[in-house]
């Protein structure tokens, strides 16, 4: 009488194991690539919000802003914040007629709020500062000025141009979270622009 074989539980296991082993790298891939998906549609969300902003400003004029708005050099505001200042400038009566007309910053989603992070900074670039020239330095400038041959510091105020840097930060969270308290956990992309008259 033949004897009828078949596999033991132990070889059930140990290949149950190996295949456990062979998948779990193929697991891997899927869940990092389906991580970076959803990191990269939040990265252009978040490009959107920066680019609509950066667009916005790029419609305002530097003294009208310096002016009205007290902004406070390389301090981060939020939405909220700017659109205070743009309701100051909107006020100006020295404002143009596009001005005085009802100017909305466009907002973040609500519920978009909890990924995205929005920031505003305005760097003014000031008019070069005229240094008092030593008895020497005096001399040499009179000589150039005698030959025609403007000095450095002359040439860029003549060139002076004033204007703010503007600087918009949008933070968004890695992966699939909530913006972290810790501004450095969180991805962000940066837009600049020139604000000026």
């Amino acid at each position: 009488m033949k004897s009828k074989s078949g596999f033991s539980m132990i070889e059930i296991v140990i290949s149950l194991i190996i295949l456990a082993v062979g998948f779990f790298p193929v697991y891997n891939l899927f869940r990092q690539g389906s991580a970076g998906t959803a990191n990269t549609v939040q990265e252009t969300v978040a490009t959107n919000y920066a680019s609509d902003l950066i667009n916005f400003c790029k419609d305002l004029r530097y003294t009208q802003l310096k002016d009205v708005g007290n902004i406070q050099d390389d301090t981060p505001y939020s939405d909220s914040q700017f659109q205070t200042i743009i309701d100051q400038y909107r006020q100006d009566p020295n404002a143009s007629e596009e001005a005085n007309t009802e100017l909305k910053i466009p907002n973040i989603d609500e519920e978009e709020a909890i990924l995205y992070k929005r920031t505003i900074t305005f760097t003014d670039f000031p008019l070069p500062t005229k240094q008092n020239p030593g008895f020497w330095q005096r001399i040499w400038q009179k000589i150039k000025d005698a030959i025609g041959v403007g000095g450095r510091e002359e040439q860029e105020r003549r060139n002076y141009v004033p204007s703010y840097k503007v600087t918009v930060k949008v933070q968004f969270p890695k992966g699939n979270g909530k913006l972290d308290e810790n501004e450095s956990k969180n991805d962000e992309v940066t837009f600049y622009t020139i604000i000026m008259d």
